[in-house]
Formats: C-alpha cells, sequence, structure tokens
C-alpha cells in the first residue's frame, strides 16, 4: 500500500519548530497580566439582559432644590429687643431683619436607580437555636449609576442685573452642571450610596397609612445574599454584590458615554405577610436633596440650634400590586404599578425611625 499521500512534504526539524514557537506564543499570551484598565473595563462591564428585565427609574432633579428660604429663628425668637427702626440708617441693616428669609445654598446630586422585578426565594437561615429554618425571603436586586452633570451654583462677579438689583461679589448668579464633587457647594465629599429601604403593605389601592399598613425595614441576610448572587448571577464577584450595610463602604465613580459604572446591590426582607395585596418600597439615599422648616412655637429662647426642626428627605417610592394569596406565594404574581398611581414617584419623607414603630400582624 502507498502511504506517500500522508507523508509530509516539510522536514520534520521545521515542523517541529513552528509547532514549538506556536505553543510558547500561546502560553506567552495567556500569562501576559490584564492591564488595570483592562481588569475595570471587564469588571464593569453589564451583562446584556432581555429587554424590559430591568427598569431605569428616570431622574429628577431641579434647580428649585439646591436653595430654600428660611428665617434663622435662633435670632428671631425671644429676641423682641432686635425688632426695632433705626434713626440714622434703614431697618433692612439690622440684625433682626437680615435674619429674615435667608437663602441657603447647596449642591444637589442624585443616582440614577435601576432595578429588576420584586422576587422571593426560599433560604434556610440560622436559627439562636443552632438549628436551621426555611424562610421566604423577598427581594429588589438593583444597581447604582453615578450620572454626573450634578446641580450646584455658583458664585459671580459684581454687576448690576437687568432687574436693577445689584449682584454683590460673591452671590450666587446661576446653577451649573458638574461632574466633580470639589466643585459643589456643601460638598461633604465623594458622593456615596447609603441606602434605606423600607416596605410598607397596604389593604387597598389608596396607598395611606392606617391601622392596617405594616412597615419593614430592609435587612442583613448574608445566607439569602449569596443565593441570590448564585440565581441572579450578576456581571461582578460576590464580593461586589452588596447589602445595605456594604453599599456605602466606597464611593460610586460618575459613568460616562461609554462606559457605564454599575454599583449592584439587593435588598431582602424577612417575614412578610402572605395576605397583602399591595405595598410600596421607599429608597432613601438616592440623592442629597431634603427640605426643613421650624413649626411655630418649636423652638424657644435659650435651646440648642435646630430644635424641633423638622427634615423631610427626597424619596424615590415604588408602587406594587399582588392579586396573590396566602397559601401560594409566588413571585410573578407581583406587578410593579398600582391602579391609580405611578410605577414610581419621587416624594418628601422624614426618615423611616422618626416614623411611630409599626410592626408586623403575625
Amino acid at each position: 500500500m502507498d502511504d506517500s499521500r500522508f507523508t509530509s512534504t516539510l522536514p520534520f526539524n521545521t515542523v517541529f519548530r513552528t509547532v514549538l514557537l506556536g505553543l510558547i506564543g500561546l502560553a506567552v499570551l495567556l500569562a501576559a497580566p490584564t492591564s488595570s484598565a483592562q481588569q475595570q473595563t471587564l469588571k464593569n462591564k453589564i451583562r446584556k439582559l432581555a429587554p424590559g428585565v430591568e427598569t431605569y427609574v428616570p431622574l429628577k432633579r431641579a434647580e428649585d432644590e439646591t436653595h430654600a428660604e428660611h428665617d434663622i429663628v435662633e435670632l428671631i425668637v425671644g429676641h423682641p429687643e432686635r425688632e426695632w427702626s433705626p434713626e440714622e440708617f434703614e431697618s433692612s441693616a439690622t440684625l433682626y431683619v437680615r435674619a429674615e428669609k435667608i437663602l441657603f445654598h447647596r449642591g444637589i446630586w442624585q443616582f440614577q436607580f435601576v432595578h429588576k422585578p420584586l422576587r422571593m426565594i426560599e433560604v434556610d437561615i440560622p436559627q439562636p437555636d443552632g438549628k436551621m429554618r426555611r424562610k421566604k425571603i423577598w427581594y429588589l436586586m438593583y444597581r447604582i449609576i453615578n450620572p454626573g452633570q450634578h446641580l450646584t451654583p455658583v458664585r459671580g462677579d459684581e454687576k448690576v442685573l437687568p432687574s436693577g438689583e445689584i449682584l454683590h461679589k460673591g452671590q450666587y448668579e446661576k446653577i451649573e452642571a458638574v461632574d466633580r464633587y470639589q466643585e459643589m457647594v456643601s460638598s461633604i465629599g465623594p458622593h456615596r450610596f447609603v441606602p434605606t429601604f423600607l416596605l410598607r403593605t397596604f389593604d387597598n389601592a389608596e396607598l395611606k397609612i392606617d391601622d392596617a399598613s405594616v412597615q419593614y425595614m430592609d435587612q442583613i441576610i448574608p445566607a439569602a445574599r449569596e443565593k441570590i448572587y448564585q440565581r441572579e448571577r450578576p456581571p461582578v464577584s460576590l464580593d461586589e454584590f452588596y447589602d445595605s450595610a456594604q453599599m456605602s463602604a466606597a464611593a460610586i465613580p460618575v459613568s460616562t458615554r461609554r462606559d457605564e459604572i454599575s454599583r449592584w446591590g439587593v435588598a431582602t426582607w424577612s417575614d412578610i405577610d402572605p395576605e397583602i395585596d399591595y405595598l410600596t418600597i421607599q429608597i432613601m439615599g438616592l440623592t442629597n436633596a431634603y427640605r426643613w422648616e421650624d413649626p411655630q412655637g418649636a423652638y424657644r429662647k435659650g435651646e440648642p440650634p435646630a430644635t424641633g426642626r423638622k427634615y423631610e428627605y427626597k424619596t424615590l417610592q415604588l408602587n406594587f400590586h399582588r392579586p396573590g394569596d396566602a397559601l401560594d406565594e409566588r413571585e410573578d404574581e407581583i406587578r410593579l404599578g398600582v391602579e391609580g398611581h405611578p410605577k414610581y414617584q419621587w416624594l418628601y419623607r422624614p426618615t423611616p425611625n422618626s416614623f411611630e414603630p409599626i410592626h408586623p400582624r403575625f
């Protein structure tokens, strides 16, 4: 039998050398260290999800959030002697008048909130007696994006405005959009997401707080976080899939049109009443916008500054409808949106610890 057709026409040494060089090149390529820039790009690359799986909550920021007008009650209340009319200069120059209707300025930042559907998962939770107990955990997986273009007042030079008012040097003239926190008025440092998730249930679609309402604060459940991570497979390591306590550890850098940087997290709740039909989730920490007031009579002379002052913080509220029952809890019954209400809305709310405690009904 003629085997010449199976014989290479190249010398053996040439073939061996070619194969050896190819293997060496492949080994060098695989062993080459990845640059930090490449590692960051790979780490932050967003896994493409099917359309509609994620919900992008639109940003809502306004220039009027960068300032607020208030009296300095500490200089007015209990000091009638400061309210007087001088003879040699205008009364507008007195301390009493200058403490009225003062404009307080600040820079306002806001994160974008992107979330997946509210879901359920069963997890074995360690108990104080050392035994395990299977619980149904409700969870909301989300990611945070810092879009930049945050609003801040900018000081102007001395000039006469079209209205005839004199703008003195150092007064705030306009609002600009900036990315760097160092450029923002009243900045306290890099922007971090310090989350508060409050889930509240209702008996009807009016979503009004009453005796039937129950509220649940987000819980830190390590066993649930790992199991949720295995189920959802976000494009980050488990160490970069944060619960509410871990989320605020590092600042969130500004994303660009080219590179979207996300901080992935999950909020978890347990012992949710299985008979609920309507619920909301309020999320604080997505922005530093807030408002405050000094109620009449709340501050008295001699008390510490800001005594009786009430603060409300800009809060994102997600509204959900769950037309289910307690016998067969299923996550596919939870729907974003309640008839007569938007799917999501921005509200001003006090911090949850200022609410009267509301405990589960069972």
